[in-house]
């Protein structure tokens, strides 16, 4: 590595601060944004030049990639029965770009988004069944809204699955 990108600042704790190493680390523990890893150097301390230059090597070798990081989170969405919204919602929040989530999000279809929010349905009624049918739909309306997925659509899978009782 070259020292355009080690800036070898000192920490104030006598120590130099190698802030690619730094940031190295932290992916090697988990997957972050352009946004999160910018704004963990900028708390460490590391200079805006150095942090543009460390986030353009990075981005360059795709340690860094916001789109594959969002294509990532679809994938565990729909393995966690998570509305569209709430993954919108959690890239939104991590600093992903509109584009990177709109294009990610496209393989997440309205169709599939359906399935997942039957299956979510099914799985929170098994553990509800003793309620009476208003109390299971609105609990059952209210935690597929809070796992984001669209209000018609859960308005649809509620009364599919709890039906208003006949008088």
């Amino acid at each position: 590595m070259t020292g355009s990108v080690n800036s070898g600042q000192d920490n104030g704790a006598g120590g130099a601060r190698d802030f690619l190493t730094l940031a190295l680390r932290w992916l090697a523990r988990s997957d972050l944004t352009v946004h999160e890893m910018s704004e963990r150097l900028s708390a460490e301390g590391c200079p805006e030049p150095e942090t543009r230059r460390i986030l353009d090597w990075l981005q360059g070798r795709r340690y860094l990639d916001d789109r594959r990081l969002a294509d990532r989170a679809v994938e565990k969405a729909m393995g966690a029965c998570q509305g569209r919204q709430w993954l919108r919602t959690r890239l939104e929040s991590r600093g992903v770009p509109g584009a990177d989530i709109e294009a990610a999000l496209s393989s997440y279809s309205s169709e599939r988004e359906w399935q997942l929010a039957e299956k979510a349905a099914e799985r929170y009624l098994a553990g509800i069944r003793g309620l009476p049918a208003m109390r299971r739909r609105q609990r059952l309306g209210d935690w597929l809204l809070r796992r984001g997925f669209d209000p018609e659509m859960v308005a649809s899978v509620v009364e599919k699955h709890v039906p208003l009782p006949e008088d």
